[in-house]
């Protein structure tokens, strides 16, 4: 991977990804939003918004990714693929989106294993975020604005006790995030209609 310029990188994430997930039916399956019961405002922030927010803040070899509702993975390998992370995490709790998120990682790993040299690690979960712990985490993006009040003030709990987060980016305010200051909010892209990101942040932003 330290063969790969940033500029070759970047490149090779844009068209690499597009080809990785083409085909897939992600969130607006109209099968799976029936199955699932879900609005079909479920989406994903789209990648060119999602390298502004990486551009803000400086991730290293140090950090622990983890998209809180992943969906297919997308943003999950993009991070993976675009910045040093050791490890890159998406939760999800729908298995049609988790299968076809883990049918990626695998082929990302047969076509691109030099990634994964020096122990890197993309990772995708079945289940319930609340009640995952990832106590090495140390950026996450919620990035699932149909996500209920209810469900974001747990989820902000456990992230404001999560002592090894520095950043947390999401598409919806959280109150219950106190040991981490709010930053900014700047306008992105997602699959259903542009939207604020909200930012959290232990340092500063720029």
């Amino acid at each position: 991977m330290s063969d790969i310029s940033a500029e070759e990188k970047d490149l090779l994430c844009q068209h690499y990804l597009n080809r990785l997930y083409q085909g897939t039916k992600g969130h607006q399956s109209p099968e799976l939003i029936k199955q699932a019961s879900i609005s079909e405002t479920y989406g994903e922030i789209l990648f060119p918004s999602i390298d502004k927010l990486l551009s803000m803040v400086m991730l290293t070899d140090q950090d622990v990714f983890v998209d809180y509702g992943s969906g297919i993975g997308k943003i999950t390998a993009q991070v993976f693929l675009k910045t040093a992370v050791k490890e890159a995490i998406g939760i999800e709790l729908l298995p049609a989106l988790h299968e076809q998120a883990e049918a990626a990682g695998k082929r990302l790993l047969q076509e691109l294993p030099g990634f994964y040299e020096n122990g890197r690690k993309l990772t995708f979960i079945l289940g319930d975020f609340l009640k995952t712990p990832l106590p090495n985490a140390t950026v996450a993006v919620v990035c699932a604005p149909c996500f209920p009040q209810v469900i974001l003030n747990a989820l902000g709990q456990i992230l404001n006790d999560t002592e090894s987060i520095h950043t947390i980016f999401t598409l919806r305010p959280i109150s219950t995030i106190k040991r981490l200051a709010f930053k900014r909010a700047v306008r992105v892209e997602g699959s259903w209609d542009t939207s604020l990101c909200y930012i959290y942040g232990a340092s500063k932003i720029s």
